[in-house]
């Protein structure tokens, strides 16, 4: 914790210390009360304010009405706020009356035109505004209410997320242009970092930044109320420690200056990338695991089928039972012939019109007789009847912006080099019920092998950029942006994620950062909220190689970044499961299909490619402390079984029914897999 030295009490420096540390130790008093009455009170609900002001209304009495401004400052904002909006909504003589009367007392009183602002606020709000403005509010309510739960307990770890949400209920009121519940947010955000609440682990520029927000949002409004008196000496005190916001070019992310330069237009290129092991790509298929990869699926001599995703694109047509071509320009005839190899072969030819007129690529592979899918045998090579082509991304595009070269990847194979196609992702097999798995196109920046996210925004060189692109990929617009930025970093426990990509929040909703290519150091990204997009993590080399796909949970946290600032993101181990299960009378049903290994960020690791979970599951009446001895689930293990029940099953355990013995009311289960080939030792908690 940073005070000043005790020093003669007799000097003016001495007894301007000793006021600071007085409004310090009263900050969170002050606190409770200026926000207690945040919510305005209905209009029928007569306080001792609004009382004694119609009464001084009655009369006239100017001197009454300011003194009662002066006094009930929390009540005379509610009323204001509550008068303004009436008047946008259903305006009669009584609400004009009553707002000029505070009109004219506020001014006098605090000489700004608050009351003016309010008004104009409320009568240009729209529909849709006004709706999104309510949402906000009730969940501003929601984390006002557990930040004064939490005054008395005062957990470290609840003020930092507590933090976080006000920041970003901060942002969103900005975004409808409430700026009075903006500047409360901004200033609840200074408090959750403070030393009043945080002690030793006090981050003081933190404090400094939430509360300068809070004076500047309300200085626009003009708002010099009380919380605006007390919040000002206490940021102008951090201001002189050393705690403002001022700081070097380079140092914390502020935003750099940028000459006015135009956008400038990129000529991409096409090049191949005929082996996938040329680059590290955020994409999960992108292994010797060809089995199951995106697929072309033919049925016998004569048939044909659209390359997926490619939108009135080329189509395959299998001639004979080993010819297969592509009808580029659909005409009936084969263009293009797809070599039917047991390696991965390029395929390459030519879409779209006029200016959007480009090459795209992918590379195709053929099964054979006898190949693993999940650890199990099958016959995966083209039958008279059927044909599956395996397809994995082979097309990109290069150019260079600002002197640094580029080269972008149609990952999700739609045809177009760097588009947001499908951003909420695909229902593959493997998945659990209502998760999906997210494939972004990405850039590779540089002379480097690592491939990142293509995003929206995006640093290139030591400059951002907003990235636009032009006719399916032929071509960028680069702008040049000056950016506030702070940090993301990575702390990952059990394993070494492939790669870990987050995803930004309303102007960034298209920008992608992935934070496992940094190896544990922070990763500059702009200045918002981010969530858990999705990652990969893997073990082992070609087809030895076993792997998972990571998707965030129900209550995996989202995390804030301010200017400067670093938010950690921790996950990984120790692992646990999550499942559901049924009981049916004297009778336990786990059910397979939702078996999912689990993070300590409750990140879900889902299709588990040759290391499925195999868990022993225990059951106990909930509440007691012993469980019973553990029945292992079953796993699919022969062609045979494929074919009975399913490719989905080749992916999870199958159902495992137990026998309950006793009275038994309410169950818990646990699930144990003691030597996981990906994970190691995963160990649920007891689920209920």
């Amino acid at each position: 914790m940073r005070r000043e030295p005790y020093r003669n009490p007799r000097s003016v420096h001495a007894m301007k210390t000793i006021r600071s540390s007085l409004l310090l130790l009263t900050l969170p008093l002050l606190l409770v009360a200026l926000f207690a009455g945040t919510s305005a009170a209905a209009g029928d609900d007569k306080s001792d304010f609004r009382n004694g002001f119609e009464q001084a209304m009655a009369i006239n009495s100017k001197q009454e009405m300011q003194r009662l401004l002066r006094e009930y400052d929390v009540e005379a904002v509610n009323w204001i706020l509550e008068t303004a909006e009436t008047i946008a909504a259903s305006p009669n003589d009584k609400v004009f009356e009553r707002m000029n009367h505070l009109r004219e007392a506020w001014k006098k009183v605090h000489l700004t035109d608050f009351c003016e602002k309010m008004e104009k606020y409320f009568s240009l709000l729209s529909g849709p505004q006004k709706r999104e403005r309510m949402r906000v509010k009730g969940e501003y309510d929601k984390q006002l209410s557990e930040y004064f739960a939490n005054l008395e307990k005062k957990e470290q770890s609840a003020f930092g997320v507590l933090a976080g949400e006000f920041r970003a209920l901060a942002e969103a009121f900005t975004e409808v242009g409430d700026l009075y519940y903006a500047s409360q947010c901004w200033n609840l955000v200074g408090h959750c970092f403070d030393e009043p609440n945080r002690g030793d682990d006090a981050v003081l520029q933190s404090a400094c930044a939430g509360y300068g927000k809070c004076i500047e949002t309300r200085d626009q409004i003009g708002l010099t109320d009380k919380l605006y008196k007390t919040t000002k000496p206490r940021y102008e005190r951090l201001v002189a420690l050393g705690y403002g916001p001022a700081q070097p070019p380079g140092e914390g992310g502020a935003p750099q200056p940028v000459e006015a330069a135009a956008s400038v237009t990129v000529t991409m290129g096409f090049e191949l990338i005929d082996d996938p092991s040329a680059f590290e790509r955020p994409n999960y298929f992108i292994d010797d695991h060809y089995s199951i990869w995106n697929s072309i699926i033919l049925a016998g001599k004569g048939s044909q089928a659209d390359i997926p995703r490619l939108q009135d694109g080329p189509k395959a047509l299998r001639e004979s039972s080993a010819k297969v071509f592509v009808d580029v320009d659909l005409d009936g005839a084969g263009d293009v012939e797809v070599p039917l190899r047991g390696s991965p072969m390029p395929i390459e030819f030519e879409i779209g019109d006029g200016a959007a007129r480009r090459k795209w690529a992918f590379l195709a592979i053929v099964g054979i007789e006898e190949d693993l899918y999940q650890g199990v045998q099958m016959n995966l090579s083209p039958q008279d009847g059927n044909m599956s082509i395996y397809t994995i991304p082979a097309g990109s595009m290069v150019g260079a912006i600002g002197g640094v070269p580029v080269r972008v990847i149609d990952e999700n194979m739609n045809g177009e080099y760097g588009d947001f196609f499908q951003i909420n992702g695909w229902g593959h097999v493997g998945l659990t019920a209502d998760h999906y798995q997210p494939e972004v196109d990405s850039m590779i920046i540089g002379d480097g092998k690592r491939a990142v996210p293509f995003s929206e925004y995006q640093k290139i060189g030591d400059q951002w950029y907003k990235l636009e692109v032009q006719n399916g990929g032929t071509g960028i617009i680069a702008t040049p942006e000056a950016i506030q930025t702070g940090f993301l970093k990575l702390s990952y426990k059990g394993l070494t994620p492939g790669y870990v990509v987050v995803r930004g929040s309303n102007k960034y909703e298209n920008s992608f950062f992935d934070l496992a290519g940094a190896r544990g150091k922070p990763v500059e990204v702009p200045i918002g909220r981010y969530e858990l997009f999705f990652g990969a993590v893997s073990k082992g080399k070609k087809k030895q190689s076993v792997k998972a796909c990571m998707l965030p949970g129900s209550n995996t946290r989202k995390w804030s970044v301010a200017s400067g600032e670093t938010a950690e993101i921790e996950l990984g181990a120790p692992f646990g499961f999550d499942a559901k299960f049924e009981v049916n009378g004297d009778e336990l049903l786990v059910l397979g299909d939702t078996v999912v290994v689990t993070g300590v960020g409750d990140e879900r690791y889902e299709r588990p490619y040759q290391c499925r979970p195999q868990p022993e599951v225990s059951w106990r009446k909930k509440g007691s402390k012993r469980g019973s001895k553990g029945e292992k689930m079953k796993l699919l293990g022969s062609s045979d079984e494929v074919e009975t029940h399913g490719y989905k099953q080749a992916w999870f355990p199958y159902d495992l029914t137990i026998e309950l013995k006793g009275d038994v009311d309410e169950v818990e289960i646990q699930l144990v897999d003691k030597k996981n080939k990906l994970f190691g030792k995963v160990e649920s908690e007891w689920l209920d």
